[in-house]
């Protein structure tokens, strides 16, 4: 093969050589590509790996599939590598252009060098007529064959000394691990993992360009992502180890992903924040009004939804996401919170007996001795205002029957048994009032965990 080369660029040299005349391009990418081979790899000696530059451009984050684990990035990929054949016969083309070379009328005013300088000679050429690189993404998502990075009639620069430039715009799906603990707030270190699919470091090595190092540049012009922001991104090369022990160059491409939480802000959290405070408002209605039962209900079906909503778009994994843990402790408390309207309401249909049994001596020690002094509602007063709602048209108590005193001179039994009405009552309002603080309470310390503190103490460098 090399003697055929060798032969056809000595018969086209000598050809051109006799016919002495201007070089056109055509002409010149004709003699450039005689009897180039586009297969194996353009070195003059088999020992030779060919060393390359590349340098990665993150252009954009297009999308992140959590469920599936599947990180979308457009990039822009340049290569740089000296390919000797090309570099030998653009010093034998130079050579010849030089000799043919005349004045023509596109000479200068000052009688100069022809305005298609003879030194600079630059070409571009289509991928496919010379040999390129077998790059690969190796933690490719997509089909296997779609891992190969290749852009359908592309093109390529060679300069005048034989170095090829190819810049590749390619969109590349790639396997990321997904960590949703943190969920809407969550970091994501995702790499990007390229390399000669067959060529091992004794045949084709890369090398970063002089600025891949710079974060700052590598993310410069990139197109913001609407939910997904890129506080950095590193590019470093690996060496990959087969398990056939051949060792490769891989370069990798790391990204640091911040979520934006401000999607999820107005989709889920506030509308959970709202269904939390709705639950806080049922507790203002009456002890013994049963429609708190029917909030409590509601906002724990959709307090449902949002949870399915949530694990249908985050992948299967041991750890609960941040928000679903939140909404979980909400449901939760929801669910206590409906668990305590119905014991007051049961307690509130006790004093609707006749005659009204008196209530358990503990239950009422407890009501009056503890809940009644944390929650500020001392019995004196609320058996005052009870009594007089039951006895509006018995002018039967006065001011003066706060007083347990005048509580105990009430002796038939009609009258025992309003008293037992009275503490019943009382009892189911203590009680009330004391779910509402532990709920407000609880509530509060779930949003100060679950959306502040944590989202905040968390971060992750690469």
């Amino acid at each position: 093969m090399n003697v055929d080369f060798t032969l056809a660029s000595f018969l086209l040299t000598v050809l051109l050589v006799c016919n002495a005349k201007q070089w056109t391009v055509r002409e010149r990418v004709h003699y450039l590509l005689a009897g180039y081979d586009s297969i194996g790899r353009p070195v003059q000696n088999a020992t030779t790996p060919i060393q390359a530059l590349i340098d990665v451009v993150l252009q954009q984050v297009v999308d992140l599939d959590e469920k599936n684990q599947v990180l979308v990035t457009s990039l822009l990929i340049q290569l740089k590598w000296r390919d000797e054949i090309l570099s030998h016969k653009l010093q034998i083309l130079r050579a010849l252009i030089r000799r043919d070379w005349q004045p023509t009328d596109q000479t200068d005013s000052n009688g100069g060098g022809n305005l298609f300088d003879v030194d600079e000679i630059s070409f571009v050429l289509p991928s496919d007529r010379i040999w390129t690189p077998d790059l690969y993404v190796y933690n490719n998502a997509a089909d296997g064959n779609k891992g190969m990075l290749r852009v359908e009639e592309s093109r390529l620069r060679v300069s005048e000394c034989g170095e090829v430039t190819w810049n590749l715009p390619v969109t590349v799906q790639s396997l990321c691990n997904v960590d949703v603990l943190y969920f809407p707030f969550d970091h994501q270190i995702c790499d990007v993992r390229i390399g000669s699919w067959m060529y091992d470091k004794a045949q084709f090595e890369l090398h970063l360009a002089s600025r891949s190092n710079d974060s700052k540049a590598m993310l410069n012009g990139i197109m913001e992502n609407v939910e997904l922001g890129i506080p950095e991104a590193k590019l470093f090369v690996q060496e990959r180890i087969t398990v056939d022990r051949m060792k490769f160059s891989q370069v990798t491409l790391r990204i640091h992903i911040k979520r934006r939480a401000l999607f999820y802000g107005y989709t889920v959290i506030a509308p959970s924040i709202l269904l939390c405070v709705l639950t806080i408002f049922s507790f203002w209605l009456p002890s013994g009004n049963a429609k708190k039962i029917d909030i409590g209900l509601t906002v724990f079906l959709f307090l449902y939804f949002l949870q399915v909503l949530i694990a249908e778009n985050t992948p299967e994994s041991n750890s609960t996401p941040l928000i679903g843990s939140f909404l979980t402790v909400v449901m939760t408390l929801n669910s206590l919170s409906l668990i305590s309207a119905t014991w007051v309401l049961y307690v509130h249909v006790q004093s609707k007996q006749d005659p009204c049994p008196a209530p358990p001596r503990l239950l009422w020690t407890m009501a009056s001795r503890v809940m009644g002094p944390v929650t500020r509602t001392m019995y004196g007063q609320a058996q005052e205002k009870l009594y007089i709602q039951l006895h509006a048209n018995r002018d039967v108590l006065n001011k003066t029957a706060e007083q347990d005193s005048n509580i105990a001179s009430l002796t038939n039994a009609k009258d025992q048994s309003n008293i037992h009405v009275v503490h019943w009552l009382y009892i189911a309002t203590v009680a009330d009032r004391l779910l509402f603080q532990i709920y407000l309470f609880a509530t509060l310390i779930c949003i100060f965990i679950f959306l502040i503190y944590a989202p905040i103490s968390y971060d992750v460098k690469i």
